[in-house]
C-alpha cells in the first residue's frame, strides 16, 4: 500500500470513527455530514471525497462494524465469511448479536438510518449472500421455499431482530446469543435431515 493509500485509509477511518461518536452522542435525528466533518476535524468536502453520498457513508459505517464482526469470527477478509459452512450459521448469528450489543447505540442508529435511506446496495448483497450460503442445505426444497428459508435465517441473525429482542424482552445478552444460536442450529440440522417448510404442512 502506497503512502497516499495509507493516508486515505487513515482519513476514512477517522471519518467513520467520528460518525460513530456523533451517532452515540446525538443519535440519528441530529446526524449530518457537517457534524461528522467537524467531529473528524476535516472539511465537509473531505468527507464527500471519501463518501460521496449518505448511502456511501452508511455503507462505510457498516464495513467499519463488519471488521469487528469478521475478527470475532476469525475471518480475515469479507470473503473469508463465504468459507463458513451452513453448520456454522448458529455461531455466525450469535456472534453477530454480540457485535450488535457491543456497538448498541451505533447499531440502533444505523438501523434507523438504513430504513430512512432507500437503495442501500448492502441489503441486496446480504440477500444474495444468504441465498448462496443456504443453497447446500435447501437443495431439496422448491425454489420458493429455499428463498424463504434463506430469508428466515437472515432475519434471525439480523440487527433488527437483535434490536427487537433487546427492546422488548428482559433476557440477558448471553441468553439471547445462546437462543439465537440454538434456533439457527436447529433449523440447519432439520434441513440437513431433509426437513423444511413443506414437512410442516404434511
Amino acid at each position: 500500500m502506497s503512502l497516499r493509500e495509507r493516508k486515505n485509509e487513515l482519513t476514512r477511518g477517522t471519518i467513520l470513527q467520528a460518525l460513530v461518536d456523533v451517532l452515540k452522542e446525538r443519535g440519528v435525528h441530529d446526524f449530518s455530514v457537517q457534524r461528522v466533518a467537524d467531529a473528524a476535524g476535516v472539511s465537509h468536502r473531505t468527507v464527500y471525497r471519501h463518501f460521496p453520498t449518505r448511502v456511501a457513508l452508511l455503507e462505510g459505517l457498516n464495513s467499519f462494524l463488519q471488521k469487528d464482526f469478521r475478527e470475532k469470527l476469525g475471518a480475515d477478509t469479507p470473503d473469508g465469511l463465504h468459507d463458513l459452512q451452513p453448520e456454522e450459521m448458529g455461531k455466525l448469528s450469535a456472534t453477530s448479536w454480540g457485535v450488535f450489543a457491543a456497538n448498541a447505540d451505533v447499531v440502533e442508529s444505523l438501523i434507523a438510518l438504513a430504513f430512512s435511506v432507500k437503495g442501500l446496495p448492502l441489503r441486496k448483497r446480504h440477500t444474495a449472500w444468504y441465498d448462496r450460503w443456504t443453497a447446500p442445505i435447501t437443495a431439496h426444497l422448491s425454489s420458493d421455499d429455499a428463498l424463504a428459508v434463506a430469508a428466515i435465517l437472515r432475519v434471525l441473525g439480523s440487527s433488527t431482530s437483535w434490536a427487537h429482542a433487546r427492546r422488548n424482552h428482559q433476557a440477558s445478552q448471553g441468553a439471547l446469543e445462546r437462543a439465537v444460536r440454538w434456533a439457527v442450529e436447529t433449523l440447519v440440522a432439520d434441513l440437513r435431515n431433509g426437513g423444511g417448510p413443506q414437512k410442516a404442512e404434511e
